[in-house]
């Protein structure tokens, strides 16, 4: 049976809950999600981990595990030239950004709107943040 997102294919760089858990929805309706993190990894995966008394390492983090569940994960670097050209070839052949980055380094890494849409001119590009994309506020995190 095909699922509502078949054939659709999602670049992710977002961290904590609100923007992974769409992500993680995209991929229960079928969305291919490319989850890009950081050398670090998403800060998310240590939050919340349950580890097995006396256990050197996580067992499992729920929250991290329910928000990514479904998805690819690829160590990118953004801070990196090779690593920007990583993420603008997967948005040549993607059908959704989706991001929370700041809106400044969305355009410090040439992943804000208008820098995507010369990549790739039928990519829906989506922006959660904390005050929105426009506005007074819109630079603030949080």
């Amino acid at each position: 049976v095909a699922s509502p997102l078949d054939n659709i294919t999602v670049i992710e760089i977002d961290n904590w809950m609100a923007a992974p858990s769409a992500g993680a929805i995209l991929a229960d309706m079928g969305a291919r999600v490319i989850k890009i993190e950081p050398p670090a990894g998403d800060p998310m995966r240590d939050m919340g981990r349950t580890p097995k008394v006396d256990a050197p390492v996580r067992e499992f983090d729920l929250q991290f595990d329910v928000d990514n569940r479904g998805k690819e994960s690829l160590v990118v670097d953004l801070t990196q030239k090779g690593g920007i050209e990583i993420v603008h070839r997967l948005c040549q052949q993607a059908d959704i950004f989706m991001c929370n980055l700041l809106l400044e380094r969305q355009q410090r890494y040439r992943l804000d709107p208008a820098s995507l849409f010369d990549i790739n001119k039928k990519l829906v590009h989506a922006t959660l943040t904390g005050y929105g994309t426009t506005g007074p506020d819109a630079w603030r995190p949080g």
